[in-house]
């Protein structure tokens, strides 16, 4: 199936070619060996925000009710 919708503009891509090697910085590259250690620490804290948040405002009121 070939989606096609005429009102959107064309983007015309360069070609890469001739376009200079990518290199990393060291924080990138450090970044990227790490990525695994960083989400985790990401959803750690992110699911610790949630389960206070529902114990500030759920848990605690049916306790103190």
């Amino acid at each position: 199936m070939i989606w096609e919708d005429n009102s959107l503009p064309v983007i015309a891509l360069q070609s890469t070619r001739g376009n200079p090697e990518v290199t990393f910085t060291h924080l990138q590259t450090w970044m990227f060996v790490h990525m695994q250690y960083l989400e985790f620490f990401w959803w750690t804290v992110w699911i610790a925000t949630l389960v206070l948040l529902i114990w500030k405002a759920v848990i605690k009121k049916e306790f103190t009710s």
